[in-house]
């Protein structure tokens, strides 16, 4: 009877060794799974902790590469992406200068008194010489460029040429623009200077008056387009959208004499620089 109840608890001492071995076996594998699991990292995929947006999936802390994005402004190096400007935004930096073309422009609601100075008559000459504006209400006039360089806006448009052209003589033309643009740039050195292509005439005005024939202004706009390049600056090119398929302003657009506007002419004007704008952005 004693062998026998020895060799029963010899087994149950066995059967319980086998199990704790397998019981430890069985952990060990546990533990390696979790080990295993856990140099991988948590799973994280479509979260915003994890940096998931608009631009993808990126690794968390870092953030999407915007560099080429073309949403991003001209001049805007800080690494993230910015929207373009509005077309309000966009006009609500930008400062026009120049003569009754402009004054017109302020007429029909384009441009709002505060954003362009104009006078009819003017030339990029008269911009350097004629005090008539008082911007910061210090009761002292000042010249347009001096103006300018209070108000200090993110673009300049200069708008000068057609009361220049029939009497200036081609080369004190370009001499006298080259000056002002000098001078604004002088004045306000943080402003994007921008030329807007002198705009044209109707066929009847060129026979008129020869020198303001509308390949001369061609020939003008293309020594301006240079003259501002050269200078850093920018060449809006918005004559074409005003002329007919003879290179002369497009009757639609007349306001009767040949020379100015009318209202549905400031419409597809201003409909090309809102269009056009992200071109002129600084």
């Amino acid at each position: 009877m004693k062998k026998r109840k020895r060799a029963g608890l010899i087994g149950t001492l066995a059967l319980l060794a086998a199990g704790a071995t397998v019981l430890c076996a069985a952990v060990a594998v546990y533990r390696q799974g979790q080990e295993d699991c856990l140099a991988c990292g948590p799973a994280v995929a479509g979260t915003e902790s994890a940096g998931y947006g608009m631009q993808g999936w990126q690794p968390s802390g870092q953030t999407p590469d915007v560099s080429a994005d073309s949403s991003c402004p001209e001049g805007n190096t800080s690494g993230t992406a910015a929207p373009p400007l509005s077309y309000e935004e966009f006009m609500a930096g930008t400062l026009f200068i120049g003569d009754s073309r402009t004054n017109r422009a302020i007429t029909y609601g384009h441009i709002s008194s505060k954003s362009a100075f104009a006078m009819n008559g003017a030339t990029h000459r008269t911009a350097m010489s004629e005090r008539f504006l008082d911007p910061d209400g210090s009761g002292t006039k000042k010249t347009m460029v001096e103006a300018a360089g209070i108000l200090k806006p993110a673009r300049i448009v200069v708008c000068f040429g057609i009361n220049g052209i029939a009497f200036m003589g081609e080369e004190n033309f370009m001499k006298d623009y080259a000056a002002l643009l000098d001078a604004l740039a002088a004045a306000s050195p943080g402003s994007r200077l921008i030329v807007q292509s002198v705009l044209p005439v109707s066929s009847a005005y060129e026979a008129k008056d020869p020198r303001m024939d509308n390949a001369v202004i061609d020939r003008y706009n293309s020594r301006l387009e240079e003259l501002i390049e050269s200078r850093g600056g920018l060449f809006m090119n918005a004559a074409g959208v005003l002329k007919n398929s003879d290179g002369d302003l497009d009757a639609a657009y007349d306001s009767g004499d040949g020379l100015h506007y009318n209202k549905k002419a400031y419409e597809v004007l201003f409909d090309f620089i809102e269009k056009n704008r992200e071109a002129y952005c600084a």
